[in-house]
Formats: C-alpha cells, structure tokens, sequence
C-alpha cells in the first residue's frame, strides 16, 4: 500500500483534494487494479509530526499561497519523501516553480490534470531511488574581499588531504585567479573548462578531469583554474548555470570533498552554487564597517541553500580594535532573525608567517601556527564533514609522519621549469619557513666571519710579539727572506 498524505491549511481544502484523488482512483479503477492501493490521509501542519513517514506528501494550494518557507520545514520533517505541490492556474508560473524546486518540492500537479497523469507522477516518485553523493561540496564565500576567503578555502582542502581524502578546490576567481596562482597551479586561464562551458565538449568524467591540476606531487590535492571572464559568463540565458551543475555533479563522483572558492562570482553562477552546496563556510571579521555587508549576504545566501545544507560562521583574524564576538553575533542574529546561528566558536587566529603562504607551494594552514591549525582543524568538524575530536587527533598523530613523507615543494614554474622541485632547509622537514630560515641562515655566516677576523687578529699579534725587528737595524727584504728560510731548515 502506497501511503499518501495531504497537507493544507484549511480543512475544507484537504477535503477537496481528496476527493479529487479519490475520484481518479474510481476512474482509473481498471488500470489500477493491479497497482497497490493508495491510501489518502489528510493532515495539518501541525499533525504532520506527530504521523509516520508517508510515501508521497501533496501539499495544497492554500499552503504555497499563505506561506512558500513551509515547503522547507515539510522537507527538513520529511528528507526523503517525495514533496508535490497542488498548483491552482493563477500558480502556475515559472518563478513559483523555480522556488518550490529550491525549498525542497519535487514536482507539480495542476488541477488539470488527468487522472492518468496523476498515478504516473505518484507512481513514479514513489518507486524511484534517491542517489546518494558521495562527496561534500564545501563553499567558502564572505559579503567582500580581503576577508580570507582564499587563504581559508586553501586550508580546508590541506587539511582534508591530511586525512587521506581526495579532494577538488575549485577557483571561481574570474578576474585576478588568486587561488591558482598563489598555489602555483597552472595554467591560470582554465581554457579547457572554457569549452566545457561553451557547450564544445561533453560532460564527462575523462573532460572534466582534465580542467584539473595536481597541486602537490604524490598527494590527492587538485585545483580547478578559472575560465575567463565574459559578459555571458553572467548572463541567465546563456546556459552556464546549468552545465556547471552537471560539472559539479561529476567532481561530486570523483572527489571525497569538493572545496569552492567563490571569488567574484555574481548572478546564475553565485546562486547555482548556493543551491548545490552542502556546507557553507561564511567568513566574517569584526571591522564595523564589514557588518552590514555581511548582514546582507547572509540574508541572501539562507534564501538560496538548500534545506538540508549547513551555513556556518567563521569569524577570521579579528582586530583589537573591532566589535566584540558577542555584539557581532548578536546583531547578525537579530537582523538574520535566527537566535541559533552557526557561530563556530574558536577564532581563526592572526598569525604573521601564515600571510607568506601565496606564491610558496604551500597553504595557510602548513604555514600557519598549530593555534591556527588546530582552528582549521576544528572547523572542518564544525561544519559537519568530519567528527571534531576525530579530526583533532588525526592532525595530531599524522602530522610527525607527514613531515618526513613530504621533503619537496613546488617551485614557481617559470622560473625552475615544470618538472622541477625546490628543496628547503632540512629534508626531513615537510616545509621550511623561507623567512626564519634566511634569518638563521644570515646569523650563522656573521658569527663565522666574525670568528675568522677574530683568527686573522690573533695571528697577526703574535707574529707581532715575536718579531726580531729592531728599529736601529732595520733588515733589508732579502735579510728576512733569508732568516725565514735558515728557520724552517732547522724546524725541519
């Protein structure tokens, strides 16, 4: 028996629709004689907890009128029941669709609909298996630049190679590639996903693998570079929103995670990603003048994910001088109207040698203090990818034997060629800090110059003392070469 519930607000409207399904189960009673039965129950909202899971939810067009937020509360209590909307002629618009499709609906049924149709939709949202992903989608995105979007991204995608999973970081930086090009990852304009987008090549697991660069020999980091911007780049009509969703859906496949640097990205693009993502990871800062921006880019960002995704904020290097964490999660929580953010509780930590991270082959988190690896740590727990006490001894215990796995780092391409590798310091180290490593490197040569002057003097004032010089007598040059060499003959 297929158990199908209805949901509205009045209860004159329940009864309506079902008595129309009732009827197309009299109509269609030969055809569906060999079908299971339907049992049709109607609920309120308010019922809809306290019932078991049905296999088909229909909601009523007084509910998607009233209040369209309540087709994500329905999706949260029901995450894998097919959700159809009863749509009314006046409904039947494709901005309404769009939206119903983004808070969780699965299909639409119009009220002139046959009851043929009407078994095909029920039947086969109710028999088909929902596929599971197999990675996790993880954007990084903050209301404006200079945040640490980028430096942030990079970590996260350290950290879960660390732990042994194959992970994509993905450069939507269109106008400067900053992700790319602090890693070194080449070539910097992508022209491969470019004829990806452009609808000259298919979407396939072998063209799509090949818009990758392995960042670090022998460890399962890959970017994916940019294309270039354009002006359809943008553009709703153009069609790329929807072929990046099919490139997302192969990294998806391919990759245990797949991390976002959102970068410039604006219109279809930024709201595909929101839509798709699995976690968000919103960086914010304690400078005054950030606040409304972020009040705003939260806003839209909650409208735009997914019922089941998992917005997370993560206050970044905060200054002295800035806001208070709890006035500033206080006032993003009042505006946001949400008293339970996502508010990760450690910091991201300022850390000097952790600025030097572009352009070195490295990421902010192996640069970085272990204050700050540990917050990186802890935030991939946060946001639900991993357990975080798990994630917290892992670091601990993988990072000695990394340090000797690892001797090598990329070195800048244009200048050592692409093969070659730079080595740094000791090579039982994973990496060297380039600065302290100098500074050593100049203390040492200054202490030893200094020990061989230090030498130089002493000879000279003993050869001084035991000179026979006399000042009457003043020895010719051909004298003292004589004596010197009657002297040696004797030493030997």
């Amino acid at each position: 028996m297929l158990r199908l519930i209805v949901v509205d607000i009045s209860a004159e409207s329940r009864s309506k629709l079902v008595e129309q399904i009732t009827l197309f189960q009299q109509l269609e009673a030969q055809s569906t004689s060999l079908l299971p039965k339907i049992s049709v129950k109607p609920l309120s909202l308010e019922e809809l907890k306290f019932h078991a899971t049905p296999d088909a939810c229909l909601l009523g067009p007084q509910l998607i009128a009233e209040d369209i937020s309540t087709v994500a509360k329905i999706r949260k209590l029901l995450p894998d029941t097919p959700i159809l909307t009863f749509l009314n002629e006046s409904q039947e618009d494709l901005v309404l669709i769009e939206d119903l499709a983004r808070l969780g609906a699965d299909d639409t049924i119009s009220n002139t609909i046959t009851s043929l149709d009407f078994f095909k939709k029920i039947i086969l949202h109710c028999r088909k298996s929902r596929k599971t992903s197999k990675g996790e989608l993880v954007l990084v995105d903050s209301a404006k630049g200079g945040l640490g979007v980028t430096s942030l991204a990079s970590a996260i995608a350290e950290e879960l190679v660390r732990d042994d999973k194959k992970v994509a970081l993905i450069d939507f930086d269109f106008e400067t590639q900053d992700l790319s090009r602090f890693l070194q990852a080449k070539p910097f304009i992508n022209e491969n996903l470019q004829l990806l987008l452009d609808g000259s090549r298919p979407i396939t697991e072998e063209f799509v693998e090949q818009c990758l660069v392995q960042v670090w020999d022998e460890e399962d980091l890959y970017c994916m570079p940019p294309c270039g911007e354009t002006e359809d780049l943008y553009d709703y009509h153009a069609g790329y929103a929807r072929i990046l969703i099919s490139i997302l859906e192969v990294l998806d496949e391919i990759y245990d995670a797949v991390v976002i640097d959102v970068g410039c990205a604006r219109g279809s693009i930024l709201k595909t990603l929101y839509r798709v993502a699995d976690k968000v990871a919103f960086v914010i800062n304690n400078d005054p003048a950030a606040l409304y921006a972020s009040i705003s880019k939260a806003g839209q960002i909650k409208s735009l994910m997914a019922p089941n995704a998992r917005l997370v904020f993560v206050e970044n290097m905060p200054a002295k001088e800035g806001l208070p964490t709890a006035v500033l999660k206080n006032e993003l929580g009042f505006a946001l109207k949400d008293e339970n953010l996502n508010w990760y509780p450690l910091q991201i930590p300022n850390c000097n040698a952790g600025h030097r991270w572009p352009g070195s082959g490295d990421t902010l988190f192996s640069r970085g203090s272990k204050e700050l690896q540990r917050s990186i740590t802890g935030l991939i727990g946060f946001l639900g990818i991993r357990d975080e006490a798990e994630a917290l001894r892992a670091a601990e215990a993988k990072s000695f034997v990394r340090n000797f796995a690892k001797k090598f780092v990329k070195a800048d391409r244009a200048i050592t060629g692409p093969d070659q590798a730079i080595k740094l310091g000791d090579n039982k180290k994973e990496k060297t800090r380039l600065l302290p490593f100098a500074k050593e490197k100049s203390r040492v040569d200054l202490e030893h110059e200094a020990k061989s002057t230090q030498a130089l003097f002493d000879k000279l004032v003993s050869e001084s003392a035991n000179s026979t010089e006399s000042l009457e007598e003043p020895e010719t040059e051909t004298q003292v070469d004589a004596e010197e060499l009657f002297q040696k003959a004797n030493v030997s």
